[in-house]
């Protein structure tokens, strides 16, 4: 069940990428990087009326995939920048959701995605479930089984910014 959409990068979408049938290269072999635009420009209705958000940051975000024994990959998207407008009274909020995030997943589809630092969540608290936009900062772990998050921890400070926005 998909409930979290993680900026700057969905990290469902990580589990996903990762799911594909990357080539096994030697042990030795550096890691492949891939970039990754940032998902930009959609319409949150996590607060209950629409927010527009909006991505920017140094450049583009990149995953380092690495093959093996099952999969590994680094999300980095360093500067990025999120702007949140209420679409009807234009307030906004502009902040930092840079991440990281690192992802290992077995052969077998199980493992976890950890998210470290700054995140923007949305529509809903990825934890508790209560609807909203939230800035997260600390770390974020979620389970994968069978190459799908079924559940996420998270220790440090948790922020709704839908009272933000409602005015």
């Amino acid at each position: 069940m998909r409930f979290t959409r993680a900026i700057p990068c969905l990290l469902p979408l990580l589990v996903a990428l990762l799911a594909l049938a990357l080539p096994a290269p030697a042990a030795a072999d550096p890691p492949t990087r891939i970039p990754q635009e940032p998902d930009s420009g959609w319409v949150s209705d996590g607060c209950g009326f629409p927010v527009q958000v909006d991505i920017a940051g140094a450049g583009p975000g990149f995953v380092l995939a690495f093959a093996g024994e099952g999969e590994r990959a680094h999300f980095v998207a360093p500067g990025a920048m999120v702007t949140l407008t209420n679409v009807a009274t234009g307030a906004a909020l502009r902040l930092n959701a840079a991440g990281p995030a690192h992802l290992a997943i077995a052969a077998d589809g199980s493992g976890a995605v950890v998210g470290v630092g700054t995140w923007l969540m949305e529509p809903a608290d990825p934890v508790g479930g209560e609807p909203g936009i939230f800035a997260l900062r600390g770390r974020l772990v979620g389970t994968v089984v069978d190459g799908e998050v079924t559940a996420w921890t998270f220790t440090g400070s948790r922020t709704d910014l839908c009272p933000a926005l409602a005015s």
